[in-house]
Protein backbone atom coordinates (compact mmCIF):
# COMPACT_ATOMS: atom_id res chain seq x y z
CA UNK A 1 0.00 0.00 0.00
CA UNK A 2 0.82 3.71 -0.04
CA UNK A 3 1.91 3.61 3.56
CA UNK A 4 4.11 1.05 3.13
CA UNK A 5 6.07 2.55 -0.14
CA UNK A 6 6.40 6.27 2.34
CA UNK A 7 8.21 3.65 4.93
CA UNK A 8 9.96 2.10 2.66
CA UNK A 9 11.31 5.40 0.70
CA UNK A 10 12.21 6.77 3.99
CA UNK A 11 13.71 3.82 5.56
CA UNK A 12 17.08 4.20 4.63
CA UNK A 13 17.68 7.57 5.52
CA UNK A 14 17.23 6.89 9.01
CA UNK A 15 13.77 8.86 10.34
CA UNK A 16 10.89 10.63 8.23
CA UNK A 17 10.79 13.49 5.79
CA UNK A 18 11.22 16.85 6.96
CA UNK A 19 7.81 18.92 7.30
CA UNK A 20 8.37 21.77 9.34
CA UNK A 21 5.81 22.79 11.30
CA UNK A 22 4.74 26.58 12.94
CA UNK A 23 6.60 27.25 16.18
CA UNK A 24 5.62 30.70 16.89
CA UNK A 25 8.25 32.13 15.18
CA UNK A 26 9.23 33.35 11.30
CA UNK A 27 9.86 30.58 9.53
CA UNK A 28 12.63 30.33 6.57
CA UNK A 29 12.05 31.09 3.18
CA UNK A 30 12.75 27.18 2.97
CA UNK A 31 10.42 26.40 5.44
CA UNK A 32 7.45 28.57 4.26
CA UNK A 33 7.80 26.55 0.63
CA UNK A 34 7.85 23.29 2.18
CA UNK A 35 4.99 24.20 4.19
CA UNK A 36 3.07 25.28 1.35
CA UNK A 37 4.55 22.70 -0.80
CA UNK A 38 5.85 24.96 -3.24
CA UNK A 39 9.09 22.99 -3.06
CA UNK A 40 8.52 19.87 -5.42
CA UNK A 41 11.30 17.29 -5.74
CA UNK A 42 14.68 18.61 -6.99
CA UNK A 43 15.48 17.20 -10.44
CA UNK A 44 18.78 18.41 -11.72
CA UNK A 45 22.04 17.86 -10.06
CA UNK A 46 21.82 21.90 -9.53
CA UNK A 47 18.71 21.72 -8.15
CA UNK A 48 19.64 18.64 -5.48
CA UNK A 49 23.26 20.58 -4.80
CA UNK A 50 20.72 23.47 -3.98
CA UNK A 51 18.24 21.34 -1.83
CA UNK A 52 21.26 19.95 0.12
CA UNK A 53 23.34 22.99 1.07
CA UNK A 54 20.22 24.92 2.00
CA UNK A 55 19.29 22.38 4.90
CA UNK A 56 22.90 22.76 6.02
CA UNK A 57 23.03 26.14 6.04
CA UNK A 58 19.64 25.53 7.82
CA UNK A 59 21.11 23.20 10.37
CA UNK A 60 23.84 25.78 11.42
CA UNK A 61 21.94 28.27 11.41
CA UNK A 62 20.10 26.63 14.45
CA UNK A 63 22.83 25.69 16.49
CA UNK A 64 25.61 28.67 15.38
CA UNK A 65 26.57 30.59 19.06
CA UNK A 66 25.77 27.62 21.31
CA UNK A 67 28.03 26.54 24.16
CA UNK A 68 29.04 22.67 23.96
CA UNK A 69 27.52 21.78 27.18
CA UNK A 70 24.05 22.70 25.05
CA UNK A 71 24.99 21.14 21.90
CA UNK A 72 25.94 17.80 24.54
CA UNK A 73 22.52 18.10 26.15
CA UNK A 74 20.08 15.56 25.50
CA UNK A 75 16.19 16.00 25.09
CA UNK A 76 16.54 17.43 21.45
CA UNK A 77 15.75 14.10 20.00
CA UNK A 78 14.39 11.32 22.60
CA UNK A 79 17.46 10.94 24.53
CA UNK A 80 19.63 12.71 22.09
CA UNK A 81 21.66 15.82 21.76
CA UNK A 82 22.12 17.89 18.93
CA UNK A 83 25.74 16.29 19.29
CA UNK A 84 24.17 12.70 19.14
CA UNK A 85 22.27 13.54 16.11
CA UNK A 86 25.22 15.77 13.99
CA UNK A 87 27.09 12.21 14.75
CA UNK A 88 24.39 10.33 13.17
CA UNK A 89 24.18 12.10 10.32
CA UNK A 90 27.55 11.90 9.69
CA UNK A 91 27.57 8.13 10.03
CA UNK A 92 25.07 8.03 7.63
CA UNK A 93 26.44 10.24 5.15
CA UNK A 94 29.98 7.86 4.76
CA UNK A 95 27.18 5.27 3.99
CA UNK A 96 25.89 8.11 1.39
CA UNK A 97 29.40 9.19 0.00
CA UNK A 98 30.14 5.21 -0.55
CA UNK A 99 26.34 4.67 -2.75
CA UNK A 100 26.74 7.88 -4.73
CA UNK A 101 29.85 6.59 -5.62
CA UNK A 102 28.22 3.18 -6.45
CA UNK A 103 25.60 5.75 -8.51
CA UNK A 104 27.96 6.81 -10.48
CA UNK A 105 29.80 3.67 -11.16
CA UNK A 106 26.43 2.25 -12.26
CA UNK A 107 26.67 0.05 -9.82
CA UNK A 108 23.89 -0.55 -7.04
CA UNK A 109 24.38 1.08 -4.17
CA UNK A 110 24.86 -1.88 -1.40
CA UNK A 111 23.07 -1.40 2.37
CA UNK A 112 24.96 -1.98 5.44
CA UNK A 113 21.78 -3.67 6.36
CA UNK A 114 20.00 -6.94 5.28
CA UNK A 115 16.75 -7.95 4.89
CA UNK A 116 13.84 -8.76 2.58
CA UNK A 117 11.13 -6.68 4.66
CA UNK A 118 11.09 -3.66 6.88
CA UNK A 119 10.65 -5.10 9.92
CA UNK A 120 14.12 -7.09 9.59
CA UNK A 121 15.91 -3.49 8.35
CA UNK A 122 14.74 -1.53 10.98
CA UNK A 123 16.17 -4.30 13.46
CA UNK A 124 19.37 -3.83 11.97
CA UNK A 125 19.06 -0.08 11.73
CA UNK A 126 18.10 0.60 15.13
CA UNK A 127 21.54 -1.69 16.08
CA UNK A 128 23.67 0.22 14.07
CA UNK A 129 22.27 3.56 15.04
CA UNK A 130 22.76 2.33 18.99
CA UNK A 131 26.21 1.09 17.99
CA UNK A 132 27.10 4.67 16.81
CA UNK A 133 25.65 6.64 19.46
CA UNK A 134 27.60 4.63 22.43
CA UNK A 135 31.04 5.12 20.27
CA UNK A 136 30.78 8.70 19.49
CA UNK A 137 28.88 9.59 23.24
CA UNK A 138 32.28 10.94 24.64
CA UNK A 139 33.55 12.96 21.55
CA UNK A 140 34.18 16.73 21.83
CA UNK A 141 31.74 18.34 20.00
CA UNK A 142 34.63 20.34 18.01
CA UNK A 143 35.43 16.69 17.09
CA UNK A 144 31.91 15.52 16.07
CA UNK A 145 31.40 19.13 13.91
CA UNK A 146 34.50 18.60 12.58
CA UNK A 147 33.41 15.03 10.90
CA UNK A 148 30.10 16.61 10.05
CA UNK A 149 31.63 19.61 7.83
CA UNK A 150 34.02 16.91 6.61
CA UNK A 151 31.36 14.43 5.13
CA UNK A 152 29.13 16.97 4.26
CA UNK A 153 31.64 18.06 1.83
CA UNK A 154 32.42 14.91 0.49
CA UNK A 155 29.11 14.50 -0.63
CA UNK A 156 28.28 17.64 -2.39
CA UNK A 157 31.35 16.52 -3.96
CA UNK A 158 30.02 13.68 -5.03
CA UNK A 159 26.52 14.74 -6.10
CA UNK A 160 28.39 17.38 -8.02
CA UNK A 161 30.21 14.62 -10.41
CA UNK A 162 26.30 13.02 -11.25
CA UNK A 163 24.76 13.92 -14.36
CA UNK A 164 21.52 13.47 -15.41
CA UNK A 165 22.34 10.04 -16.88
CA UNK A 166 22.91 8.87 -13.42
CA UNK A 167 20.53 10.48 -11.94
CA UNK A 168 18.18 8.62 -13.87
CA UNK A 169 19.56 5.23 -13.35
CA UNK A 170 17.36 2.46 -11.60
CA UNK A 171 18.78 0.13 -8.80
CA UNK A 172 16.45 -2.91 -8.12
CA UNK A 173 15.85 -3.26 -4.25
CA UNK A 174 13.66 -6.33 -2.94
CA UNK A 175 11.95 -4.19 -0.17
CA UNK A 176 11.31 -0.85 -2.38
CA UNK A 177 7.82 -0.92 -3.85
CA UNK A 178 8.94 1.74 -6.17
CA UNK A 179 12.08 2.66 -8.23
CA UNK A 180 15.19 3.66 -6.68
CA UNK A 181 17.04 5.97 -8.71
CA UNK A 182 20.66 7.81 -8.29
CA UNK A 183 18.07 10.88 -7.83
CA UNK A 184 16.63 8.97 -5.06
CA UNK A 185 19.66 7.80 -3.43
CA UNK A 186 20.86 11.75 -3.61
CA UNK A 187 17.37 12.47 -2.16
CA UNK A 188 18.50 9.69 1.02
CA UNK A 189 20.99 12.67 2.13
CA UNK A 190 18.42 15.57 1.84
CA UNK A 191 15.26 13.45 3.42
CA UNK A 192 17.64 12.13 6.64
CA UNK A 193 19.42 15.88 7.51
CA UNK A 194 15.89 17.32 7.27
CA UNK A 195 14.24 14.75 9.28
CA UNK A 196 16.77 15.36 11.90
CA UNK A 197 16.84 19.41 11.68
CA UNK A 198 13.50 19.48 13.03
CA UNK A 199 13.62 18.51 16.08
CA UNK A 200 16.45 20.54 16.25
CA UNK A 201 14.58 23.77 15.52
CA UNK A 202 11.84 22.65 17.60
CA UNK A 203 14.68 22.39 20.31
CA UNK A 204 16.13 25.35 19.30
CA UNK A 205 13.26 27.50 19.39
CA UNK A 206 11.42 26.24 22.85
CA UNK A 207 15.38 26.75 24.44
CA UNK A 208 15.16 30.64 22.99
CA UNK A 209 11.68 31.39 23.91
CA UNK A 210 12.34 29.92 27.78
CA UNK A 211 14.98 32.51 27.65
CA UNK A 212 13.19 35.31 26.10
CA UNK A 213 15.14 35.38 22.91
CA UNK A 214 14.10 34.96 19.26
CA UNK A 215 15.70 32.05 17.16
CA UNK A 216 18.55 32.72 14.96
CA UNK A 217 17.89 33.64 11.82
CA UNK A 218 14.30 34.99 11.84
CA UNK A 219 12.67 37.88 11.01
CA UNK A 220 11.51 41.37 12.80
CA UNK A 221 9.28 40.46 15.93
Amino acid sequence: GQGDRLTIRFALVGGTRYVPVHTGRSVTPLEEQMVDGSVGEPQTTDELLKRLQEGNDHLFSLITGLEDSELEAAGVEGLWSVKDLLAHITHWNRHGIEWLDSVRRGETPLMPVKGNNMEEIREEMAKINATVHQENRGRPVSEVLEDYRETFAQVIDRVERLDEEHLDRVFDYPWASEAVTGRTVVMWRVWHQESHTKPILTWRTGRDDSLGKRTVGQGPA
